[in-house]
């Protein structure tokens, strides 16, 4: 009865760490576009979770970005040829909420405030879509 006690926490304990990092994607935008966070501890410069971010905001995000493929076809054919993975890194100091921009195929997404704010991230992510890659910082 033990080790099936043990065997059923073990399992319980793996499902809980699998789902607190269930892996980030962009859905809707043709193949799934994979997503990832740098530098989580960082979050802590801007007042915010790395936990929460990632289980709260940052599908929104993700789901923004695969609500703009589905509605704009402009925006999704520039997804499907620009975007091959995206990257949010948490901006301490920065001048908007979230500032977007595309390095090679990577579209960056730099957090000052980690709450989600469609409005202004739609504005932002239709800027960098249709601004194309930049020259590397």
């Amino acid at each position: 009865m033990r080790i099936f006690a043990n065997l059923v926490f073990c399992l319980v304990l793996a499902a809980g760490a699998a789902r607190a990092q269930a892996p980030l994607t962009v859905e809707g935008c043709g193949a799934p576009i994979p997503a990832k966070i740098e530098n989580e501890a960082d979050f802590a410069n801007i007042g915010a979770d790395p936990v929460q971010f990632r289980q709260g905001a940052a599908p929104k995000f993700l789901a923004a970005i695969g609500a703009l493929c589905r509605t704009s076809p402009k925006h999704q054919a520039l997804v499907a040829s620009r975007v091959t993975s995206i990257v949010f890194t948490p901006a301490p100091g920065g001048e908007e909420d979230v500032t977007a921009y595309l390095l090679s195929k990577t579209l960056h997404l730099e957090i000052f405030d980690p709450a989600y704010h469609a409005g202004p991230f739609r504005k932002a992510l239709a800027a960098a879509l249709e601004k194309g890659p930049m020259a590397p910082r």
